[in-house]
């Protein structure tokens, strides 16, 4: 069984703002939901998501400027993440298939191990 699944992905925790309350619609990046729950001060708050699961997963933060990844680009909580089917990379590079939403951040060029909305 897989040990990298965090877990069902229909309730998240996402920094939305502190002024969002239980039962308001949010939007963060790519991210449609409802808050569950009230913001806390720091804006973090339980979220209702539509995705199939959510997995810790490698994300390597750059794209392609010609053949190969070469272009450092940041990963931030919402944005879209692709697979690569030739390589078997995930990352923001929108030539890939659709894949799922990054809910961690990920500093230009870098790859580090971050946790995915994986989208149906």
């Amino acid at each position: 069984m897989a040990t990298n699944i965090i877990n069902d992905g229909e309730q998240i925790s996402l920094n939305v703002g502190a002024d969002k309350k239980s039962g308001a619609a949010v939007v963060v990046g790519f991210i449609h939901g409802i808050c569950l729950t009230d913001a806390n001060s720091s804006g973090d708050a339980t979220v209702w998501t539509e995705t199939v699961g959510v997995a810790s997963l490698s994300v390597l933060a750059k794209t392609t400027n010609s053949t190969a990844y070469d272009t450092n680009t940041a990963v931030a909580y919402g944005d879209k993440l692709y697979y690569d089917t030739a390589t078997g990379t995930i990352s923001p590079e929108s030539t890939g298939e659709p894949f799922g939403t990054a809910l961690g951040a990920i500093a230009a060029g870098a790859t580090a191990t971050i946790n995915v909305a994986i989208k149906a």
